[in-house]
């Protein structure tokens, strides 16, 4: 076995990556060399409270269904008191053309999945937005309509009604979220 030493530097984790480490559980398998995946650490020790940075590519064929189901853009998998809080979105469009793209009929939402009686927050794509068709696309950077959230609530984009294919859509958006999931103890 080579020593770790020799074992080449990689920048790009992944959280199907494994990390090795020993069992610290008392009994037969105390001491013994285990491999961790990187999701299931973050797991264990939680976010803290770290600001994030991820990057969405949002697809045609979920551009297409966006009123059902939603994207998720930030997944909460935590236990029921964390909170999504959203520092900041940039949003670009590209693929639509004049004779290729998808034609939204209203504004897209970017808004936590609550239930019934909530208000949640949101920011607003506008449709003059997402269907336009001129290269390069610019950059857009919706503001926030405040509103409430609850524990355990997802980050999804969606549209209130399916946009309409004009030629071979090959439209996609790409968002960069600038988040952090904390917990809040009540």
């Amino acid at each position: 076995m080579a020593r770790i030493k020799t074992y080449a530097l990689d920048s790009e984790i992944n959280a199907a990556d494994k990390v090795v480490g020993t069992d610290g559980t008392p009994g037969a398998d105390l001491g013994k060399t285990k491999n961790f995946s990187v999701s299931s650490l973050v797991s264990f020790i939680g976010t803290g409270g770290d600001i994030l940075t991820k990057k969405v590519v949002v697809s045609t064929a979920e551009l297409k269904t966006l009123n059902s189901p939603v994207k998720i853009l930030i997944d909460n998998p935590g236990p029921d008191k964390n909170i999504v809080q959203i520092y900041g979105i940039v949003a670009g469009v590209s693929g639509n053309s004049a004779t290729d793209k998808l034609v939204f009929p209203n504004d897209l939402e970017i808004t936590t999945k609550s239930t019934v009686g909530v208000t949640p927050f949101k920011y607003v794509i506008p449709q003059a937005i997402v269907n336009r068709t001129t290269a390069p696309a610019p950059y857009y950077v919706p503001s926030l309509v405040a509103g409430e959230t609850e524990f355990g609530s997802k980050l999804v984009l969606q549209s209130a009604a399916a946009p309409t294919e004009t030629g071979t859509a090959v439209t996609t958006m790409t968002f960069w979220i600038t988040y952090r999931i904390f917990n809040i103890e009540v």
